[in-house]
């Protein structure tokens, strides 16, 4: 177990594909609507003054672009959380800020909703979250198709939502009975041996110490994932929310990242996969000296 960024070092075996994994930038941007103030977010927003806005660093996804265009990743994932309160004024600002990594690294981004970005069931929030998703997938697919698998080489990908609209005190996530369906059938499917299984959720299944997260902040169901990595059917599981990156090794030979929140704790994961299928993980540390 990792729990701490570390510094650049040598990747491990030649890598097929290279993934470049960040989580939790958390845009944020002042409340266009009225009704803003009458729904969850304007506790999000209390939240973010009082308590986050020290904490927050926006220039550090800045930094990070030119050395993830460094990196000369494969593939780029983001799960989740690139807004503070979902609303259509951060969704518009997290697409223009992301839209400069994708423009200076052009390879797939995959991205998931994040709790936050999934916080009230507003419409024009939810239109600007279906609209971001879109975009930021490259028109690939549709929020609403989600359970989505897709295959980049030799690695399979399975893109879930774990988030919907909760309580004003609750960040929890759920895999619904539909996506636990999609994902015990992808998990079941035929593979060849080189092939790896590669799960991108916004939620870590436990905490960095290996314990089930407090219930206000854990994914339901998550059982299936812990499962399926401890068999071996399920290779690497990429994960944000909780701000502070760490990973998780076993039991059994699958393993989970969470990347932790690039603009507060200045990190990102990088995993190489070799071309016979072996896996191999670090943390970047982007704050400055």
């Amino acid at each position: 177990m990792s729990d701490r960024p570390r510094p650049d070092t040598a990747p491990g075996p030649a890598a097929a594909m290279r993934i470049v994994h960040l989580s939790d930038l958390h845009f944020t941007a002042r409340p266009g609507r009225l009704t803003a103030a009458f729904d969850k977010r304007l506790l999000g927003r209390l939240n973010y003054l009082l308590r986050r806005r020290g904490t927050l660093h926006e220039e550090w996804f800045d930094l990070a672009v030119p050395r993830i265009a460094a990196l000369t990743p494969d593939c780029l994932v983001c799960s989740g959380d690139v807004t503070c309160v979902g609303s259509p004024a951060e969704f518009a600002r997290a697409r223009a800020r992301l839209e400069t990594l994708m423009q200076a690294v052009p390879v797939p981004l995959l991205y998931v909703p994040g709790n936050h970005d999934a916080y009230v069931a507003d419409r024009d929030c939810r239109a600007a979250l279906a609209d971001t998703f879109r975009f930021l997938n490259g028109r690939r697919c549709r929020l609403e198709q989600m359970p989505f698998a897709l295959r980049l080489g030799n690695v399979s990908f399975l893109m879930l939502n774990e988030c919907t609209p909760t309580g004003p005190f609750s960040s929890a996530g759920q895999i619904s009975p539909a996506a636990a369906e999609a994902l015990t059938g992808w998990l079941s499917a035929p593979r060849p041996p080189a092939e790896r299984r590669v799960l991108i959720g916004h939620y870590p299944t436990r905490g960095p110490d290996a314990a089930p997260l407090p219930r206000r902040r854990r994914l339901g169901s998550a059982g299936l994932i812990i499962e399926a990595l401890a068999q071996g059917r399920l290779d690497l599981s990429l994960c944000g929310h909780l701000h502070s990156p760490y990973r998780l090794d076993g039991p059994g030979p699958g393993m989970e990242v969470c990347a932790g929140a690039l603009t507060a704790a200045g990190s990102l994961s990088v995993v190489d996969i070799a071309g016979d299928g072996r896996l191999s993980q670090r943390f970047l540390d982007l704050r400055p000296a």
